[in-house]
């Protein structure tokens, strides 16, 4: 649980992380340091801490040995956007998924070196044009991205799910295929958010073992695609020039 803190007239000094006991409702603190936010890493273990005022924003990593709480990273909380770095996430390795424009226009989604101190030179996810705006995927292990450009889009590092999202591309040619996995690894199912510019989202559990599609259901179900002038991909997916390091 996250518990803020507040002073007594008021204003919000930061937050502490509080671990409940959901059999006998006794709740104790998880963490030390009173910061602005925690992230947990793969494990469900706090790994992160932010403290932000109006100067600086510094990023804390707890070493997982040891225990203890050290500066990571910090920045001017509003001077210092090429300078920012915003923790997207840990992978099942520990690695530390960051946003960042290290030095470029736009930010894009990298790892962040912990023996230099600093992200990694080379970007994992570059959306050429915009900043990366989006979130891992992941069940016992990293699968891949959602991001936004002019469109949301699944990116696939992981061989398994690229072969499922070809399938299930080839089968609904005509809109744009968002997919999301289960939780509990080894599920054969994926859910399918299918949509276009004229076709409002439509939910479809898809078996990649079986090939078998299965209509969940419409966000519209009143409104058909061919009322508005027929079915048409959205082209940014495939046409928008995008980098990957995975790829």
């Amino acid at each position: 649980m996250n518990r803020p803190l507040y002073k007594a007239t008021g204003e919000y000094i930061g937050a502490r992380l509080r671990r409940l006991n959901t059999v006998t409702g006794n709740s104790e603190f998880a963490s030390e340091p009173e910061v602005s936010g925690f992230m947990l890493d793969f494990q469900g273990k706090t790994r992160l801490a932010a403290q932000s005022n109006a100067v600086n924003t510094t990023l804390f990593y707890r070493e997982p040995v040891s225990g203890k709480w050290r500066e990571l990273a910090s920045y001017g909380t509003y001077t210092g956007a090429k300078d920012k770095i915003v923790p997207l996430g840990f992978g099942p390795d520990s690695s530390l998924y960051v946003v960042a424009n290290a030095g470029q226009d736009t930010s894009s989604l990298r790892t962040f070196d912990f023996v230099a101190g600093q992200v990694s030179k080379e970007a994992l996810v570059v959306t050429k044009g915009y900043d990366f705006d989006g979130s891992l995927v992941a069940s016992d292990k990293l699968l891949g991205v959602l991001f936004t450009t002019d469109a949301k889009s699944n990116m696939w590092f992981d061989p398994a799910m690229k072969e499922i999202q070809k399938a299930v591309d080839l089968a609904l040619p005509a809109t744009v295929n968002l997919l999301t996995v289960p939780a509990r690894p080894g599920s054969s199912r994926v859910l399918i958010e299918s949509y276009s510019d004229t076709q409002p989202a439509q939910f479809i559990l898809y078996d990649s073992k079986t090939g078998q599609f299965d209509p969940v259901g419409s966000a519209y179900p009143k409104i058909q695609g061919a009322a508005w002038g027929g079915k048409s991909r959205c082209a940014s997916r495939h046409a928008m020039d995008w980098r990957s390091r995975a790829c």
